[in-house]
C-alpha cells in the first residue's frame, strides 16, 4: 500500500487526457502475417505523430495508450510483454514525451470497448484526480468503418461518455495524423529521431 501511495505521488495530474490506440493508430505493422512478432515489425504511423503528441503534451494532456493485448496472456514479463514495452519506450523516446499505457490482457472490464480502462487511467496515472471528459478524446482505427476489424476504440469512447456523462471526443487516425506512410521521420524501430521536415499535425 504504501509503494503505491508513493507511485501515485509520484506522478503529475493532469485535467485533461489524450488517448490512443497502439497498434493501426500511433504504430504501424512493417511485417506479414499474423502481427509482429519483434520490434523491428513496428514504425510510427506517419511523421505527424510526434509532432501532435508534443503538442498535446505542451497543453497539459496527459498522453495514455489504451490497447487490447491479448498476446501477453496477464503476464508482465515474457516475450510479448518485452516486446510492446519495448516498442513503447521506443515511441515515447521518438516523440520526447512520457507515455502512459494501460494493456488490457484479459476479457473483463479494462478491455475496450468497455469502459474500465478510464478509471484506472485516473486512480492509476492520475494520482486519484477525475479527468475532465469533455475536455479529452481518444484516437483509435476500430471505428466500425467499412474495412475495419470491428469497432472497439469509438464504442470505447462511447461507453465513456456514457458512464460519465459526457461526451469524449474520438478521431480516426486519418482524422489525427493524416494516412500513413513512410519517410525518414517515420522510419521503422531503431531508427534515429528526426526533428526537421515534418508538416503540421492535423488540428483535433
Amino acid at each position: 500500500a504504501r509503494a503505491q501511495a508513493a507511485l501515485l505521488l509520484s506522478l503529475s495530474t493532469a485535467r485533461r487526457a489524450a488517448l490512443f490506440d497502439m497498434d493501426g493508430t500511433l504504430l504501424r505493422w512493417t511485417c506479414g502475417g499474423w502481427g509482429p512478432t519483434k520490434l523491428a515489425d513496428y514504425s510510427m504511423w506517419n511523421e505527424r505523430v510526434p509532432t501532435l503528441l508534443r503538442r498535446l503534451h505542451d497543453d497539459g494532456y496527459k498522453i495514455v495508450i489504451v490497447s487490447n493485448q491479448g498476446g501477453i496472456k496477464g503476464a508482465f514479463d515474457g516475450k510479448n510483454a518485452t516486446r510492446v514495452k519495448g516498442v513503447v519506450d521506443w515511441l515515447a523516446a521518438r516523440c520526447g514525451v512520457p507515455l502512459h499505457g494501460l494493456f488490457a490482457t484479459r476479457h473483463n472490464e479494462y478491455r475496450k470497448p468497455q469502459p474500465g480502462c478510464w478509471g484506472a487511467m485516473e486512480q492509476q496515472l492520475n494520482g486519484g484526480v477525475a479527468v475532465d471528459v469533455a475536455s479529452s478524446l481518444m484516437v483509435g482505427d476500430m471505428a466500425g468503418r467499412p474495412g475495419d476489424a470491428g469497432s472497439a476504440d469509438r464504442d470505447f469512447a462511447c461507453s465513456v461518455s456514457a458512464q460519465r456523462g459526457a461526451a469524449l471526443g474520438f478521431r480516426t487516425p486519418e482524422q489525427a495524423f493524416g494516412p500513413p506512410r513512410v519517410t525518414a521521420a517515420a522510419a521503422a524501430y531503431g531508427t534515429a529521431v528526426a526533428e526537421a521536415g515534418a508538416p503540421p499535425a492535423a488540428a483535433l
